[in-house]
């Protein structure tokens, strides 16, 4: 027991006292368990999403260091709020330039990721420290992107905006395997895919600067 055995001599003050306690112990170690247990479920509920935010944290902090090699001319915007009638998104990196718009999603997933560009999901492949291998599925990263250009370019378009919009994902950790060729996984080939994207003189400076004000940048 907890409170060890009784050493009191039967029927004294002192045995009375020492049994009272040890019985008490005993109607609250049920409650005690329970509490832990719970505890300790709450716990494990809590870290799982602070572990996916803190690696998603991290993803997007890596890439807005990869943007920022990117030539002086072209801004970069982290966290853009959009909004169109009832649809919502965040944007992890917009960058604005001369030739154009382009969205940048970060993924940082640890493992290997596969899947097809017109797949709903994908699925990401991990083994444990003991060589276990386990599977979990995440939604398509390329159809978020695209859902992510059709809300932007009608925000632009009510406002006489129109310019073409690439999205590409960086998958910031791990492996992936797709047939896309939106998705990249090395920092030199996702600068010049950015640097190669659009056309020359999309975009007026005056047109640069109406977006960030019609984005409230």
């Amino acid at each position: 027991m907890i409170a060890g055995r009784i050493t009191a001599p039967l029927g004294t003050d002192e045995w009375r006292e020492q049994f009272n306690y040890r019985h008490q112990l005993n109607v609250n170690m049920p409650i005690f368990f329970a509490i832990g247990c719970v505890g300790c479920i709450i716990g494990n509920l809590c870290y799982r999403p602070y572990k996916k935010l803190k690696s998603g944290i991290q993803g997007e902090e890596r890439t807005l260091n990869i943007l920022k090699n990117l030539p002086i001319n072209y801004t970069v915007l982290s966290n853009v709020q959009i909004e169109y009638d009832g649809k919502r998104s965040e944007i992890d990196n917009l960058i604005i330039s001369t030739r154009g718009l382009i969205i940048v999603e970060t993924k940082n997933y640890k493992g290997t990721t596969t899947g097809k560009e017109n797949d709903s999901e994908w699925i990401i492949s991990k083994t444990s420290s003991k060589g276990n291998t386990f599977q979990d599925s995440i939604k398509n990263p390329i159809k978020q992107v695209k859902r992510q250009t059709y809300i932007l370019s009608q925000i632009l378009k009510e406002n006489s905006i129109y310019c073409w919009i690439d999205g590409y994902v960086y998958m910031a950790g791990g492996q992936c395997h797709t047939d896309s060729d939106k998705v990249y996984t090395e920092e030199r080939k996702l600068l010049q895919i950015i640097i190669d994207s659009g056309r020359d003189n999309a975009l007026s400076d005056e047109d640069m600067r109406r977006i960030q004000q019609v984005l409230k940048l």
